[in-house]
């Protein structure tokens, strides 16, 4: 059986890092990386420091994800 994450266990963290928002979305981790991450209006990443100087893996709040996804609606038609 693959170890796959579930809605709920996603639901319990408090950021997410790109395989999340991944999966969040509903595409593949490379998709999200290429592709949606680099968009102009995609928010920004938090980057924790790292001991040895450098930045740590980007993480989102979940909430600034998801309300970017409802601002991606197409407007109904007329």
């Amino acid at each position: 059986m693959k170890n796959e994450m579930t809605i709920q266990q996603l639901e319990s963290k408090a950021h997410w890092n790109s395989a999340d928002v991944a999966f969040f979305l509903g595409c593949s981790r490379k998709t999200f990386t290429d592709r949606i991450k680099t968009l102009p209006d995609f928010p920004t990443p938090y980057r924790w420091p790292c001991p040895t100087g450098g930045k740590g893996d980007p993480r989102w709040k979940p909430e600034e994800i998801k309300a970017w996804f409802e601002k991606q609606k197409e407007p109904k038609a007329a």
